[in-house]
């Protein structure tokens, strides 16, 4: 007897008979089962091994049309949300997406990449400017630490979206010989050097803003400066080239949303695997479903 076990044929033994249910797609919005004695075979080199059927795959309940249609809805909806609709539990639905992730990641073809963006989440945005005026804030005496309070958003909002009234009032505070005076004018002159088109007037631009923030005796500047002249090379590729993140913004904003919309995930795995299967175009489905199955069957 010969038998596919796994790969190539291989010649075994009938070893016995084991009765295997599968749930199809519903017939007449009735729920549909499939019932069949399955061989078992033996042979010397995988000892004993169960023959597959063509209508399933290993160590699924389902159909491969019923877990095609669980995988076009996991699309559309969380596990939770898939499991309720469909009548399944969480585990089962969440088994289908994890097996289709391994098919895919099985299938995919290693491609080397022309490019590589990486996009990383500030733990604590604008801080350069804010720390300063905290600890100049401190220091002043009662009338001059007055006039820094509540003034936060004035420092780290952008002016050209400042209605007049604010504008009045943070015009006055920049004009000012305030330590965060100072380090807010670092922050915007270091926003023009963006501009340049050159490389070599580039490199000039932004050796003299390092060289002018690491003379001042401003910390949190001089600690920029010392960051940005470590990154330096980077910085300047991206000012000449054009290069933004922006793609790699969108995907990492996708996956915020993936990760809000399950409510959290129970493990790191899973949650990799979510964002495979939702962003990794894989080719999920079981063997000889290529397109949307049907969500029924012919009578």
């Amino acid at each position: 007897m010969y038998a596919r076990i796994g790969g190539p044929r291989r010649r075994g033994s009938r070893y016995d008979t084991r009765q295997r249910r599968w749930r199809h797609l519903d017939t007449c919005q009735y729920r549909t089962i499939l019932e069949a004695g399955v061989l078992r075979v033996e042979c010397e080199e995988h000892k004993v091994k169960q023959v597959r059927v063509p209508w399933g795959e290993e160590r699924s309940r389902f159909t491969a049309l019923f877990e095609g249609l669980i995988l076009d809805w996991l699309q559309q909806a969380s596990i939770a949300g898939v499991a309720g609709m469909m009548g399944l539990s969480w585990d089962e639905v969440d088994g289908v997406m994890r097996r289709g992730v391994e098919r895919g990641l099985a299938r995919r073809q290693v491609e080397v990449p022309e490019r590589l963006g990486v996009d990383e989440t500030s733990f604590q945005k604008r801080h350069a400017i804010d720390r300063v005026r905290r600890q100049e804030q401190r220091k002043l005496p009662g009338e001059g630490a007055q006039r820094l309070k509540g003034s936060r958003y004035l420092w780290l909002k952008n002016p050209q979206n400042m209605d007049w009234q604010r504008w009045k009032e943070f015009a006055a505070l920049q004009d000012s010989a305030l330590h965060t005076a100072r380090a807010w004018g670092y922050k915007e002159h270091a926003m023009t050097l963006w501009d340049y088109r050159s490389h070599t007037w580039a490199r000039k631009a932004w050796h003299a803003w390092i060289r002018s923030a690491i003379r001042c005796r401003l910390e949190p500047v001089k600690r920029v400066a010392r960051m940005i002249r470590k990154h330096l090379e980077g910085i300047l590729t991206a000012v000449v080239q054009r290069v933004t993140n922006a793609r790699a913004e969108g995907i990492r904003s996708s996956i915020q949303w993936l990760k809000y919309r399950a409510r959290g995930y129970r493990n790191r795995q899973r949650f990799c695997d979510a964002i495979y299967f939702h962003f990794g175009g894989l080719d999920l489905y079981p063997h000889g479903v290529a397109q949307r199955p049907l969500t029924h069957t012919n009578s």
